[in-house]
C-alpha cells in the first residue's frame, strides 16, 4: 500500500468512484467465487469513502469531519486502524468462500465435507473392498496319513511380503472338505494317436522293443483282422529307432508315408495294430548255384521235358577221319540217325560231306517212355561207337561192310540219358543207322520224339522247377523256408516281399520238413498260407524275402500336442467325490507356435500388421480355425501384441511350452463329472479363458503336465481381531443413540452380491444376541435390534444404536456389547501369485497352501473425485436398473470397479447389454468380484431375464515422436520432463475411457500448454511400441473402439493409453 500525500477538499468533488464488485459464477468452474473483496480493495474503498462520511444527527449534523484527515500515510493511527479492519474483512471473506465451497459436492475439498454431503442424500462413501484370493490346500499324503482334512472358515494364511512391503493376512470365508487325491489332479497328457495317411513314425510302448534298422513293420487295420484278403494293411522297413527311457516309449521311423494298399482311406485306423517281424528269412532254393555255371551233366539231370517232345540229335560232320576233331564242316539237328549215302530213296548226308573219308558225331539225350533194359542197335559201314550215360555199349571202330552191332543198358522212364554216337566212312557205301528195342517195343529207328540235342536247354537261364509252386508240389498255398524256424507260429502274420511288391499272409499251418533240389539238400520249415496272389512270387524264388515271426507291439500313448481349451478336461484316471459347483484352479503354460515360412503377418484387430520371420515363436491364444485352404491362428508375440495370422502353406507348427514360459492360472467352477470313458472328465460351467499346453518340458526333458487344484477355498484379506472378539463397552439404556468406536481401523468389507456391492465383516452381539446392521436407523421400529456403522475421516468405524423410537436402545449391562470383526482392506491385499504360503492356523491333515492366482478385487476407500461422481448417481438409480445408463451408473458405484462402459449390442439374434469393466488399478476384475457384480445387477434389474454380459477390455498403447521449440529463458531438459509428465498424466488409465480415441490435436494442445513451449511439431503417432510407421504424415486420429459385434464374434472394448517408453521428444532449433 502506497502513501498518498495529496490533500483533498471537503466539497466532495474529488471523491473517487470505485466500481462495484461483480459477483457471479460461470458454469464449469472448479470453485465458487464467493468473496466480496480482498484486503487491497477493502482498504481502498474505506479510504475513498472517508471524505464522504456525514454526521447524521446532533449539533454537527450534516458536517463531514473526516475531510480534515488529509494524510493517507500508513503510519497514521487512523489509517492503520482502517488497514486492520481491511485485514479482518479479507480473512472473513476468505473463510466465507471456503465454507461456501464446502457446501457443494463438486467444489468441496475436505473429505469430511464430501462425506457429510453424501450422507445428506443417503450415500455413504465406499469404505473400500478387501482383496480376495483362491487358496489351494495340500492334504498330507504320507504313508499313514488319513488322506483327508477339513478346512474351516476363518483359517488364516499369511503372505511372504515383497521388498519394503508388509505381510498380509487372509482368512478363508468358506468351509471345504479336502482330500489328498484332489491335491493336484493331472489331465490325460498323453493320447493313443494312431498313424494316419502319410505317417512316417509311430511311438511304441517300452524301450526294449528289440527293433533295429531294416526290421519289417506291419500295420494292420480292423478289416484285415476279419478278412485276410482285405487291403487295409501296410508294410515298411524300419529306418531309425529312438528309445526314450524317460518317456518310456520308442519312436520308430520309416521312409515312405503310410497308406493302405489300394486305398487312400484309413477306415480301420482307430483299431490299427503294429507288428514287428523278428525273422527275415529266404525261401528254400534262394542260394541254389547259378544254373548257367552248371556243367551239362548236371543241367541235363534237372531238365526233364515232357515225354515225346524231342527234336532230334545234334550232328557234327567232318571231311576228315579224326575222332578228336573239334571243327566240324557242317552242323545240324538230325531228327534221327538213319543215313544211306548214294541211295536217293534214303536219307543222305549233308551237302559237302562225303562220299568217302569223312566222319560224323551225334550228341544229345535219349528219353525212354518206360523204365527197364533197353537194347541199342547200329547198322554201319564203316566204323561206329555208341556211348549211353558215358557207357561205351557199342565199339566197332573198324573198316567193315554193312554190319549190325548192339548193346544193352538200363534206362529210367522220362529221364534224359546222355547219348553220343561216332561214325566214319573210309570208302564204298556209307551207312549209319541207330535203333533201339524194349520188351514191349520192337526194334525201330529211335524216333525224333525221343531224341534231344545236347544244347536244347542252353536257352534256359534257371533251374527247371525253380518256382515256389514246383518246390511245394503237390501242396497248394505252401512255401518252404531255407531252414527250420521254430519261432514261427500258427495264426501269425507273414509277409512275402520283393523289391517292388509285398503281400500279406496269415500262417495256417507250420511244420518242420526237408527238401532236396537244385543240388541242395536241407531241413526246412513248411508253411501253409492264407492269402492271395502267391503266384506273383512263383518265379521269384531268389528275390523273395520272407518276414515272419510276427509280434504285436503296443502303440504308446504320446504327449498330446493338441491345445487344451473349451469347457472340459479329461483326467488321467478316476476321481471320486467332486461335486457340482466346486471351485477348481487350472494352472499351466500356453502352447507355442513356431513360424517356419516367410511372408506371414500378425494382424491386430484394428488392422495393424507386423511381419513374422521364420524362427519366431509366439503364444497360441486360440486353436487354429480352418477356412478352406487357410488356417487362421490367434497369436500373441513376446511384446504382448495380439492378432490373427492367415497361414496358407502350413507355415506354423505347434510347439510345447518351455521352462522360460510363464504360468497362467484361472478359476473354474465344476458342473459335472463324466466317468463314461474309463476315466473322469471334468465339465465346467463356463469355457476356460486360456488355451493350455497339456505337456511342457523342464530342463531335464521330463514331461510335466498342467495341474488342476481341487482343494480350493475362497479367502479374503483381513485379520480377525485378537482373541476373536472385542468388548466395545457397556450398554446404557438411558442413552439415545449410544455409540462405540472399533479399536482397529480399516474395518474389512468384502465383495458381495448386494446393491452396495460389499458386506461388512462386523458382527455385534448384545448380551450374546446378535444385532443386525442396517443402512439407516430412521423408520425402524422401537424394539428393532439394529445398528448402523459409520466410517469417520480417520478410517475408524463407529457403531451407533437406536434412540428407542427409531431402533432399540442398548440394554444396560456391564461390558455386554461385544464385536467380532476383521481389519484390513485396500490394494495392499493384492498380493502376488504363490505368495500366500504361511499357514497361521494349520488345520489337521493340511501340509501346505498356496495361491496360484494373485489376489485381486480390492479397492481403496473411496476417493473424493469418485465420490463426487457416484453420490449423485445413487439418486438416479435408487438401487434399481431400468435404462442402459442405469447399468453403467450402478456398475460404476460397485466396490472394486474402477472404470465401466455399458453399450447395447445386437448380436444378430438378440439385444445384449455389454458391460466393459476394469478394476481400480486398471486390471481385469477377479472372478469373485465378477460373480458378485453380475448377481447384484440381476437382483436390482427391472427385467431379470434381460441378457447381460460382463466383459474385460483390451488395452492398447501408442507411441509418439515430436519436436518442441523451447523458450530460451527455460531449460530444455526441465521443459521436456514437464511435457512427458503431462502426457503421462493425460493419457493414463484414470483419465481415459473405453473406446476413447487419441487425436494429434489433443496431443499438441497438451504439449503446447506447458510453460516454456513455443512450438511443437508432431512427427510420428502410431499404435503399439514397435510398429514402424511408414507414413510420413502422422494420422490425425488413432481410433479406439467400444465393444462391438463383428463377424459373428464379440470384440472387446479398447482402452488406448500412452506407452511410457514410447515418448520420443526432440529439440527443435530456432531458425529465426
Amino acid at each position: 500500500m502506497n502513501s498518498i500525500n495529496t490533500q483533498k477538499s471537503d466539497c466532495g468533488c474529488c471523491e473517487e468512484k470505485l466500481p462495484k464488485s461483480k459477483l457471479g459464477n460461470p458454469p464449469g468452474q472448479p470453485m465458487l467465487a464467493y468473496r466480496l473483496d480482498k484486503h487491497s480493495t477493502f482498504l481502498r474503498r474505506m479510504l475513498t469513502n472517508l471524505p464522504g462520511q456525514v454526521i447524521q444527527s446532533g449539533p454537527n449534523k450534516g458536517t463531514r469531519p473526516l475531510t480534515k484527515l488529509i494524510t493517507l500515510a500508513k503510519e497514521d493511527p487512523a489509517i492503520a486502524l482502517l488497514d486492520a479492519w481491511a485485514t479482518v474483512a479479507d480473512v472473513l471473506t476468505f473463510y466465507q468462500e471456503r465454507i461456501a465451497n464446502e457446501g457443494y459436492l463438486r467444489t468441496s475439498t475436505e473429505r469430511r465435507s464430501v462425506l457429510e454431503l453424501a450422507r445428506s442424500i443417503g450415500y455413504e462413501l465406499n469404505p473400500g473392498v478387501a482383496a480376495s484370493a483362491f487358496l489351494a490346500f495340500t492334504v498330507e499324503n504320507a504313508q499313514g496319513a488319513p488322506g483327508y482334512a477339513t478346512v474351516n472358515e476363518g483359517t488364516k494364511v499369511m503372505s511372504i511380503p515383497k521388498q519394503d512391503k508388509k505381510p498380509q493376512i487372509f482368512e478363508t470365508v468358506e468351509k471345504i472338505e479336502a482330500r489328498a487325491e484332489w491335491n493336484a489332479l493331472k489331465p490325460r497328457a498323453t493320447e493313443l494317436k494312431m498313424p494316419d495317411i502319410g505317417a512316417k513314425e509311430v511311438y511304441l510302448k517300452g524301450i526294449t522293443t528289440g527293433l533295429k534298422r531294416g526290421d519289417g513293420l506291419l500295420f494292420v487295420g480292423k478289416e484285415c483282422k476279419q478278412d485276410q484278403n482285405s487291403k487295409y494293411w501296410d508294410f515298411h522297413l524300419v529306418r531309425d529307432v529312438y528309445p526314450d527311457p524317460k518317456a518310456g516309449y520308442t519312436k520308430v521311423t520309416w521312409d515312405e508315408g503310410l497308406v493302405w494298399k489300394n486305398t487312400t482311406k484309413l477306415s480301420g485306423e482307430e483299431n490299427i495294430q503294429v507288428y514287428v517281424f523278428h525273422q527275415r528269412v529266404s525261401l528254400f532254393g534262394y542260394n541254389a548255384p547259378d544254373w548257367n555255371a552248371m556243367p551239362d551233366s548236371v543241367q541235363k539231370n534237372y531238365i526233364i521235358p515232357p515225354i515225346g517232345n524231342g527234336t532230334g540229335l545234334y550232328g557234327e560232320y567232318f571231311n576228315i577221319i579224326d575222332p578228336n576233331a573239334t571243327s566240324p564242316t557242317v552242323t545240324q539237328i538230325d531228327p534221327n540217325v538213319d543215313f544211306h549215302y548214294n541211295n536217293a530213296s534214303d536219307n543222305t548226308f549233308p551237302s559237302g560231306i562225303g562220299p568217302n573219308n569223312f566222319s560224323a558225331r551225334w550228341k544229345g539225350f535219349v528219353q525212354p517212355e518206360s523204365t527197364g533194359i533197353y537194347t541199342f542197335h547200329t547198322n554201319s559201314d564203316d566204323g561206329v561207337r555208341l556211348w549211353v550215360d558215358d557207357n561205351l555199349i557199342i565199339n566197332n571202330w573198324t573198316d567193315h561192310a554193312a554190319w549190325n552191332d548192339y548193346g544193352t543198358i538200363a534206362l529210367v522212364a522220362g529221364h534224359l540219358h546222355d547219348i553220343k554216337l561216332e561214325y566214319y566212312q573210309r570208302g564204298g557205301r556209307a551207312i549209319i543207322q541207330l535203333y533201339w528195342s524194349y520188351p514191349n517195343i520192337p526194334e525201330e529207328i529211335i524216333p525224333k520224339s525221343h531224341l534231344y540235342p545236347r544244347d536244347f536247354y542252353q536257352n534256359i537261364n534257371e533251374w527247371p522247377g525253380f518256382a515256389i509252386s514246383s518246390v511245394a508240389t503237390p501242396l497248394p498255398n505252401t512255401i518252404y523256408l531255407d531252414a527250420i524256424y521254430p519261432q514261427i507260429l500258427q495264426d501269425s502274420w507273414l509277409i512275402l516281399s520283393t523289391p517292388d511288391y509285398q503281400e500279406l499272409y496269415q500262417v495256417v499251418n507250420v511244420a518242420d520238413d526237408s527238401r532236396s533240389n537244385f543240388t541242395l539238400s536241407a531241413k526246412t520249415t513248411r508253411v501253409t498260407l492264407d492269402g492271395k496272389n502267391l503266384a506273383n512270387f512263383d518265379d521269384k524264388l531268389r528275390q523273395t524275402i520272407v518276414f515272419a515271426q510276427s509280434e504285436l507291439l503296443e502303440i504308446a500313448e504320446t504327449p498330446c500336442m493338441d491345445i487344451l481349451m473349451g469347457n472340459s478336461i479329461e483326467l488321467d484316471g478316476f476321481v471320486k467325490g467332486l461335486e457340482s459347483g466346486r471351485k477348481l484352479i487350472i494352472s499351466g503354460k500356453m502352447k507355442r507356435a513356431l513360424i517356419t515360412e516367410i511372408g506371414l503377418k500378425l494382424i491386430s484387430a484394428d488392422g495393424i500388421e507386423r511381419s513374422l520371420n521364420p524362427g519366431d515363436v509366439l503364444q497360441v491364444l486360440k486353436p487354429p480355425v480352418k477356412n478352406g485352404a487357410v488356417r487362421q491362428w490367434m497369436l500373441r508375440d513376446r511384446s504382448g501384441f495380439e492378432g490373427i495370422v492367415n497361414d496358407t502353406k502350413d507355415g506354423i507348427l505347434l510347439q510345447p511350452a518351455t521352462k522360460d514360459d510363464s504360468f497362467v492360472s484361472e478359476i473354474v467352477f465344476l458342473s459335472d463329472v463324466d466317468d463314461s470313458k474309463g476315466r473322469s472328465t471334468l465339465i465346467f460351467k463356463q469355457p476356460m479363458q486360456n488355451c493350455y499346453d497339456l505337456v511342457y518340458y523342464d530342463p531335464t526333458s521330463v514331461p510335466t503336465s498342467l495341474v488342476i487344484y481341487a482343494n480350493v477355498a475362497l479367502a479374503t484379506h483381513g485379520e480377525t481381531v485378537p482373541g476373536g472378539r472385542e468388548v466395545l463397552g457397556s450398554g446404557d439404556g438411558s442413552q439415545a443413540n449410544q455409540s462405540f468406536v472399533l479399536k482397529k481401523p480399516y474395518l474389512t468389507y468384502v465383495s458381495a452380491p448386494t446393491p452396495g456391492g460389499s458386506r461388512s465383516t462386523l458382527e455385534v452381539r448384545v448380551n450374546d444376541v446378535r444385532w443386525e446392521e442396517v443402512p439407516i436407523l430412521y423408520g425402524l421400529e422401537a424394539h428393532s435390534q439394529d445398528y448402523i456403522v459409520r466410517i469417520d475421516n480417520d478410517a475408524r468405524a463407529k457403531v451407533i444404536f437406536g434412540d428407542g423410537k427409531n431402533g432399540a436402545r442398548l440394554p444396560s449391562g456391564t461390558e455386554n456389547v461385544v464385536a467380532v470383526y476383521r481389519s484390513g482392506i485396500g490394494l495392499d491385499g493384492e498380493v502376488d501369485a504363490r505368495s500366500l504360503t504361511i499357514l497361521q492356523t494349520r488345520p489337521p491333515g493340511i501340509r501346505e497352501v498356496t495361491n496360484p492366482l494373485s489376489a485381486a478385487g480390492a479397492s481403496e476407500p473411496e476417493k473424493l473425485d469418485k465420490a463426487r461422481i457416484n453420490a449423485p448417481r445413487t439418486v438416479l438409480t435408487f438401487d434399481r436398473i431400468v435404462s442402459l445408463r442405469d447399468f453403467e451408473d450402478f456398475t460404476r458405484s460397485f466396490p472394486g470397479i474402477g472404470k465401466v462402459q455399458a453399450v447395447d449390442l445386437w448380436t444378430g439374434e438378440r439385444h445384449l447389454v455389454h458391460i466393459t469393466v476394469a478394476d481400480a488399478t486398471g486390471k481385469t476384475i477377479d472372478p469373485n468380484l465378477r460373480s458378485n457384480l453380475f448377481n447384484s445387477i440381476k437382483t436390482v434389474c427391472d427385467d431379470p431375464m434381460r441378457p447381460v454380459e460382463i466383459a474385460d477390455f483390451k488395452q492398447l498403447t501408442f507411441s509418439l515422436e515430436a519436436k518442441i521449440l523451447v523458450d530460451s529463458r527455460y531449460q530444455y531438459e526441465e521443459v521436456k520432463k514437464s511435457v512427458e509428465s503431462a502426457l503421462l498424466e493425460n493419457f493414463n488409465f484414470e483419465k481415459r475411457d473405453f473406446g476413447q480415441s487419441v487425436t494429434s490435436a489433443e496431443i499438441m494442445k497438451i504439449i503446447q500448454g506447458i510453460k516454456g513451449v513455443l512450438a511443437v511439431d508432431l512427427d510420428k503417432l502410431v499404435k503399439n511400441t514397435d510398429i514402424i510407421n511408414t507414413i510420413m504424415q502422422p494420422p490425425t486420429i488413432l481410433v479406439a473402439h467400444t465393444a462391438r459385434w463383428e463377424n459373428g464374434q464379440m470384440q472387446l472394448a479398447e482402452l488406448l493409453l500412452i506407452n511410457p517408453a514410447g515418448i520420443n521428444l526432440k529439440k527443435m532449433e530456432d531458425k529465426t
